[in-house]
């Protein structure tokens, strides 16, 4: 058992705020798979202890290192994005495997966690390496050949789905997507949208939760009301216009601002029926 001492971060607030799937909560610990691990690792006050791997590979894949300070005040422009931080301080944009992310995601269309979690669960069931800490086992999600070649995803009940992960498995890997860190948001979002099943929504999940691009902005339908109702925004804006106002509004970190609004939308859901007070147009 391996300990780190932390600031400005909420394990819970992070793993719960809809950036990942694979974890379950057993008896205060959460239990990760990620990254080709399965790791337990739990939070008291500024201490953490896990179990399955090591201080780097928590410090890399929970942000531990980043200027959390600097952000926020970067995106801290309102009352509405001050409450949310308020409510949700410590949250973190987690750095993912991509592949593993953008199998998560193009998996999560026009679904619930629930079922997301399910779908994942099982493809990484059939096809995944086996992974073991202590009595816990899991799988790891497949990689992209075991995949492409799988005879066996059409009896998962992924729907239309099935189609878009098997292309995606065919095109695409870890490799060549971390090569969209090294490009401009608007040309990394043109190349993955390129990708089988990847619209513009998954394919800023994907920067945004894997490749460090932090100026993303998802908009799902959380994000679109959350915004509409919290900035007056018109009733008949589309998601695009959504999306490139909320990164003209919050800058360079915009995607901490959509995941901080995010999770406050999602466990604030009484705040749709009061009247908006902040205007960002």
């Amino acid at each position: 058992m391996q300990k780190l001492t932390v600031k400005n971060f909420d394990l819970a607030q992070t793993l719960e705020s809809g950036q990942i799937f694979l974890y379950t909560k057993i008896n205060g610990w959460y239990l990760i798979t990620a990254k080709n691990k399965l790791f337990k690792i739990r939070q008291n006050g500024n201490k953490m202890e896990f179990d399955g791997a090591d201080k780097k590979f928590i410090t890399n894949f929970f942000a531990l290192d980043e200027p959390y300070e600097k952000i926020l005040s970067a995106i801290d422009k309102d009352e509405i994005i001050s409450a949310a931080i308020e409510n949700h301080y410590g949250l973190r944009i987690m750095r993912q495997d991509p592949w593993e992310c953008a199998v998560s995601f193009v998996l999560s269309q026009n679904s619930n966690i629930p079922r997301i979690t399910k779908n994942i669960s099982s493809l990484c069931n059939e096809h995944g390496k086996e992974l073991r800490l202590g009595n816990q086992t899991a799988y790891a999600i497949p990689l992209p050949k075991e995949i492409a070649n799988s005879r066996k995803l059409s009896s998962m009940s992924l729907g239309y789905r099935e189609s878009y992960l098997r292309e995606l498995a065919k095109k695409t890997n870890t490799e060549k997507l971390r090569k969209l860190e090294k490009l401009s948001f608007e040309q990394a979002l043109e190349k993955i949208t390129e990708l089988p099943g990847i619209g513009d929504k998954v394919g800023q999940c994907i920067l945004l939760f894997s490749l460090g691009q932090h100026s993303a902005f998802p908009v799902d339908v959380w994000i679109e009301r959350a915004m509409k109702q919290f900035y007056n925004l018109d009733s008949g804006l589309t998601s695009k216009h959504i999306q490139t106002l909320g990164r003209t509004y919050y800058g360079k970190y915009a995607g901490y601002a959509q995941q901080f609004i995010y999770h406050y939308s999602r466990n604030n859901k009484h705040l749709f029926s009061e009247e908006p007070e902040v205007s960002i147009v």
